[in-house]
């Protein structure tokens, strides 16, 4: 199973894994925080996501000042 860690971009930031999920699915703007990824630090949104990870992926979003994290399987968000 592919996992990609992403952030919110452009600085904004949330409170609640709910408004995470809104704003993925609005194809709001993500930067891929993740070292191992070819994506390292690029701007990206859902549809960019599904296709990197395929159906069976995980999308780890970091939110609250980078203290919580939300897990959302791709399947969730289609």
């Amino acid at each position: 199973m592919n996992t990609l860690s992403v952030i919110p971009a452009y600085l904004r930031d949330y409170k609640s894994r709910k408004a995470v999920k809104k704003d993925l699915l609005a194809y709001y703007d993500f930067r891929v925080a993740d070292i191992s990824s070819e994506y390292d630090d690029r701007p990206g949104n859902l549809p960019q996501f599904i296709e990197a990870l395929g159906p069976d992926g995980q999308l780890k979003v970091r939110y609250a000042s980078g203290r919580k994290v939300a897990i959302f399987s791709i399947k969730e968000l289609t």
